[in-house]
């Protein structure tokens, strides 16, 4: 619960930019792996719960955090992704 509430805050930042800087040609390791690793499970949990849901099968279009995709779409191209 405490690593969802500090990705819901400023800590956000911290979280995610080491994720982003691991497609880069040589990656370091993230900082807070513990932190990132009980915040993945968390989501899992989430989306577990959401999944029982009877609104679960509904389509919903969610869009965020496109600056700069270019970028980034080339790498996944090159490398691959989730």
């Amino acid at each position: 619960m405490i690593a969802l509430r500090l990705y819901t805050m400023a800590a956000f930042k911290v979280l995610n930019k080491p994720l982003r800087l691991l497609l880069d040609e040589h990656p370091v390791p993230h900082p807070l792996p513990v932190t990132v690793a009980i915040l993945a499970e968390a989501i899992k949990q989430l989306a577990g719960v959401e999944r029982k849901q009877p609104s679960a099968s509904s389509q919903v279009n969610l869009w965020r955090g496109l600056h700069g995709l270019e970028e980034y779409e080339q790498r996944f191209v090159k490398r691959g992704g989730m």
